[in-house]
């Protein structure tokens, strides 16, 4: 008995129009506006996560200030 093997075109039809489908109900049911929303969140709270985590460091760098002379930031080991 002969496999049945589906043609590549008639592949790419159905995975083009499941594709089609998925992204009109996921629009129609706003699931992509919920994700975007979530999403942006996400990131807002991962931004200030970061500056607050990093903000003390860098301050410090600052203040200790820049040595031209060694090329590295006073306070910092000139070993490594």
């Amino acid at each position: 008995m002969m496999k049945k093997v589906i043609h590549i075109k008639m592949f790419n039809k159905l995975h083009t129009f499941s594709y089609k489908l998925w992204f009109w109900s996921g629009n129609k049911c706003r699931f992509f506006t919920d994700y975007n929303k979530s999403k942006a969140i996400a990131l807002d709270n991962a931004r200030r996560a970061l500056e607050e985590a990093f903000t003390p460091q860098l301050a410090k760098l600052l203040k200790d200030g820049y040595c031209e002379e060694c090329g590295y930031f006073n306070g910092e080991d000139k070993d490594v």
